[in-house]
């Protein structure tokens, strides 16, 4: 009986590791950061300030120009006026991305994401820093935009919504894996 179980473990092993390899050889990873510019409600006392991202895209069916997108960022802008006032925007989030028919090397793509953000206040060393100290919101976001890709280079940019948060990142990183090409 001992032996019937091993070899069954042995054999769902060697299907599940056939099944994931070829699963990740389709995945591309992407890492990279560059500039944030607050709009909306956010625009109206924070700076732009910078963004950290990382991602995963998976090719979707028999198209590989349809694929799903997932992404998780950091972005961080300070406040006009006093020293250490900020506001920092960690999220998560999954979409499509759709990646326009040319013939040429720089092959630019449109993209769609929602997701989870939280909007955290710090108050740093102001003077209102003992009312207000640090606070922060979970919402719900919306993300659009595109961007471009030649070889393992990309540059994205798109405009991303949630209620009273508002910013546009602007990213350029590197793709890795057997998709990012």
């Amino acid at each position: 009986m001992r032996t019937r179980i091993m070899s069954m473990a042995l054999i769902a092993g060697a299907a599940l590791t056939s099944v994931v390899g070829r699963a990740q050889s389709s995945l591309a990873f992407q890492i990279g950061g560059g500039a944030v510019a607050p709009s909306g409600d956010l625009g109206t006392y924070a700076k732009t300030g910078w963004i950290g991202h990382v991602g995963i895209t998976k090719p979707l069916g028999r198209n590989p120009r349809i694929a799903f997108q997932a992404s998780a960022f950091y972005a961080h802008t300070s406040h006009d006026g006093t020293a250490g006032e900020a506001t920092n925007i960690p999220g998560v989030g999954g979409g499509l991305l759709y990646q326009l028919k040319t013939a040429a090397t720089v092959r630019p793509y449109v993209s769609g994401l929602v997701g989870v953000l939280q909007h955290r206040y710090d108050a740093g060393s102001t003077e209102y820093g003992s009312d207000y100290g640090s606070e922060s919101e979970t919402k719900a976001f919306v993300g659009v935009g595109g961007g471009l890709t030649f070889h393992r280079v990309f540059v994205d940019a798109r405009y991303v919504a949630a209620s009273g948060t508002s910013f546009i990142p602007i990213t350029v990183g590197m793709r890795f894996g057997r998709a990012a090409k």
